[in-house]
């Protein structure tokens, strides 16, 4: 080792002593520029992205409400001098609150058949569809275990009145296969919204056996496989479910067994109608978390 740097040292003494013992004519002239040292680039460093900003959280009101059971006696009581019909004074009340909501859901708990019905076959006339869009509804859900109290007719007269006001969504009940099978989404302020709609039975009246369709029934290998189709398709799933005892004011079991397996297919809103009366709310648990 050390004769190595013995040696590299000879070497480079004798590299300075032949340089010192050239000729002054041999050195470079101030001029030449190409013996000159290469000039330094001086690169200055890329500036750090701006964070991008923090978006602006967005608020969505949802109001709910239900049911609207339109007994002969109400709609009576909204007959006009003129023979016909005026419903909006039953909605006064709440009409400001439906208004300010961006999403405003009601239980149309009977058909818009055209006609005032009696117990237990329920009806109410197609002006109603009128006042509900007035007072600022803009989710309707039809499914319920009075959908088909005056037929097939009387459901395609009611959704045929609904459909004329505009409504953002009609649940639960269809005029097409094709309209079923529809996805039902609902844009807010950049956020979409998902529907699914679903009731218990039809008071005994059985569907078209050609039309499955015509109205959502609890089915929960239907409902899990229509919440994976949904599920991508919107930011928010919200589940209506015409289920319960009628004028209980607790969930049954089987309405709680059942919310828990919407929760853990992807609803994250669940709107509970049928009992006629408030029950609470609760926050549900995903398996997932």
């Amino acid at each position: 080792m050390k004769r190595s740097v013995c040696l590299l040292l000879c070497l480079l003494l004798g590299a300075c002593f032949l340089a010192a013992c050239q000729r002054v004519e041999d050195a470079p002239q101030p001029g030449d520029t190409a013996s000159q040292a290469p000039q330094t680039e001086n690169i200055q460093p890329e500036p750090e992205p701006e964070p991008e900003p923090e978006p602006e959280p967005v608020r969505i009101s949802l109001m709910a409400v239900g049911d609207n059971l339109l007994h002969n006696t109400v709609s009576n009581s909204c007959r006009t001098e003129a023979g016909g019909f005026d419903f909006t004074p039953l909605y006064a009340n709440i009409a400001p609150f439906a208004q300010k909501a961006d999403l405003a859901f009601i239980n149309e708990e009977v058909p818009l058949a055209g006609e005032v019905g009696s117990y237990p076959t329920l009806s109410a006339p197609t002006e109603v569809a009128a006042a509900l869009k007035e007072t600022g509804f803009n989710i309707v859900n039809l499914a319920t275990n009075h959908s088909l109290d005056k037929g097939q007719t009387g459901l395609l007269t009611s959704l045929e009145a609904l459909d004329a006001q505009g409504f953002d969504a009609v649940l639960g009940c269809f005029a097409s296969e094709e309209e079923s099978a529809a996805p039902a989404l609902v844009e807010k302020q950049g956020v979409t919204f998902g529907f699914l709609s679903y009731t218990y039975g039809t008071n005994g009246i059985p569907l078209p056996s050609d039309k499955p369709w015509m109205v959502s029934l609890i089915d929960e290998e239907k409902i899990e496989s229509d919440m994976a189709s949904l599920r991508p398709q919107c930011d928010v799933l919200i589940a209506s479910m015409h289920w319960g005892i009628e004028y209980q004011t607790t969930p049954s079991d089987e309405q709680r067994a059942l919310a828990q397996k919407l929760a853990d297919w992807g609803a994250d809103i669940i709107i509970g109608t049928h009992p006629h009366v408030l029950q609470p709310m609760e926050m549900l648990t995903r398996q997932d978390g």
